[in-house]
């Protein structure tokens, strides 16, 4: 997954149209922030991501957003903690508002195309 912040600081309104148009153009204008990946433990024979005792159960909505330039800078965390239940840590550029969105379109339904 990629998420696209705008402006510096990640708080610049981008208009409607102009993301493509930045994304070719001055990527300086926007943050990308990606998915962390997973890193392959022999001992356990399977792929596994550090929540740092945040995240209890395996579940293929949990993840970590990072700036490719800081890897080891977590900026957003978001796993399950229950089974109706989750976590989401985050920090400066996301936003509460920014963290939530990101979050919530972990449960969306993946439209089939006809």
């Amino acid at each position: 997954m990629k998420v696209c912040l705008g402006g510096a600081d990640g708080n610049e309104a981008v208009q409607q149209g102009e993301l493509e148009n930045r994304l070719n153009l001055d990527t300086k204008a926007l943050q990308i922030l990606e998915t962390k990946k997973p890193r392959w433990n022999a001992e356990l024979d399977a792929w596994t991501m550090d929540f740092k005792g945040r995240v209890k159960l395996a579940s293929k909505k949990n993840f970590q957003l990072i700036q490719e330039s800081e890897p080891e800078k977590i900026l957003m965390l978001f796993g399950k903690v229950t089974k109706n239940r989750f976590t989401l840590d985050f920090r400066a550029p996301m936003t509460v508002c920014k963290s939530l969105a990101v979050a919530l379109s972990t449960f969306a339904d993946k439209l089939a195309v006809t």
